[in-house]
């Protein structure tokens, strides 16, 4: 077919039409992003909950093998053919047994996690079986099993993090987490008392769903006008499918886990956070730390090469501290990064996105937690994570209305 060159006449009115088609699109950009501003989230029930009706469900206890309790949490993440008992027992041993990680020291000269394992988790952990026949300190038992229905871990809240596939690409679409607190006895037990440590796993929130229909399903939380029996159920549905066997059916023993995180300082004064991964042969081992530097890097030439190399996306929060400066151990009790050379503003970006600087230079509660494990209701929350939940949301609309 013979093409016909536009005229004078035919170039004015294409650039009408476009222009036209412009103002739409934009208006139409504009309205969709008004209408996402828009949407209500109830923090509370949809990105961080943590009301009592939920933790004192019979889903939340270890003795029935709740679905959201420490025990189930546990055993829908031990290989098959291990005891799920063992497989604790062996994380505690390890966690203490390591003195080096990545080239790193794990502890500062002089803070041994050794006895405060021993005195405050194991011991009494076994004591509470009398199969295990331990005496008073364990120095000697004549079995070795925890018994998980007596699991001194409680959970004290459930989060949805989708935020964090915005920060991380591998981590399609954010996760969910449950957080548990160490307690000196049972968790189940009314009368045994939460400690300064506190647990969570988190999971990737399976492929098998987009962004937009997690986001939906967290969303439909919110439309609940209580914490009621439909809500728990509703709840669970959610939980389940991040969190039982098979959820990532690729992953170590199917399980969707990402890592574990830990924030202590009952094993030894000196507040300290770890990760934890599932490794190749199931178990559950250190692994570096995300975004957070050895300490021994504080202040060194290494360390202020990379912020400054790198300073737009740290600022950005779109980076990522290379595994090998990255530490299996960050102090975070009377610790600051100091790194010479570089402006305050990308310093504090930095110290902000390390785990460390997240518990000791943003606001905490009851000293270095974001969720405490001493308090109830909204009083649980620190500052910080109030203040991050605004984020938190507009992360949960935009996944809203993208899908």
């Amino acid at each position: 077919m013979q093409s016909v060159a536009p005229t004078g006449l035919d170039i004015s009115v294409l650039l009408v039409c476009a222009a036209m088609l412009a103002a739409c699109s934009s208006n139409s950009d504009s309205k969709t992003n008004n209408a996402c501003e828009g949407i209500s989230v109830n923090e509370l029930k949809e990105l961080v909950v943590i009301d009592e009706a939920v933790l004192s469900d019979g889903r939340a206890k270890n003795g029935t093998t709740g679905a959201w309790s420490f025990r189930h949490a546990v055993q829908n993440m031990t290989p098959q053919d291990m005891d799920a008992g063992e497989f604790v027992r062996d994380w505690l041993i390890h966690w203490v047994s390591e003195r080096d990680f990545n080239g790193y020291p794990l502890d500062r000269p002089n803070e041994d996690r050794v006895l405060g394992m021993n005195v405050h988790l194991l011991c009494p952990w076994l004591k509470g079986s009398p199969e295990n026949a331990c005496n008073e300190d364990c120095s000697t038992c004549s079995g070795q099993k925890l018994d998980l229905a007596r699991a001194p871990f409680r959970l004290i809240g459930i989060t949805n993090r989708m935020d964090v596939r915005e920060q991380r690409p591998n981590v399609v679409n954010g996760e969910g987490r449950f957080v548990y607190a160490l307690t000196d006895g049972p968790a189940d037990d009314p009368a045994s008392k939460p400690q300064p440590m506190t647990v969570i796993f988190e999971y990737a929130l399976p492929a098998v769903r987009s962004a937009g229909e997690w986001a939906k399903a967290w969303h439909a939380l919110g439309q609940f006008a209580s914490f009621d029996e439909g809500y728990r159920a509703a709840l669970q549905s959610v939980t389940d499918a991040f969190s039982l066997r098979g959820a990532h059916p690729e992953g170590m023993a199917g399980s969707a886990l990402g890592q574990v995180r830990t924030n202590e300082a009952i094993l030894n004064w000196i507040w300290q956070l770890r990760e934890f991964g599932l490794s190749s042969d199931g178990t559950l081992r250190l692994r570096p730390i995300w975004n957070t530097p050895a300490e021994r890097l504080n202040g060194s030439a290494l360390l202020r090469d990379f912020v400054l190399s790198n300073a737009d996306a740290i600022r950005a929060n779109a980076y990522e501290v290379p595994v090998s400066m990255r530490g299996g151990s960050a102090d975070s009790f009377r610790f600051a990064w100091n790194i010479p050379g570089v402006d305050a503003a990308t310093s504090k970006a930095f110290t902000e996105g390390t785990c460390n600087g997240c518990h000791s230079t943003n606001p905490t509660v009851d000293t270095a937690f974001h969720i405490s494990p001493f308090r109830e209701g909204p009083s649980r929350l620190s500052r910080h994570l109030v203040e991050d939940l605004k984020l938190r949301t507009a992360s949960l609309r935009r996944a809203l209305c993208t899908d």
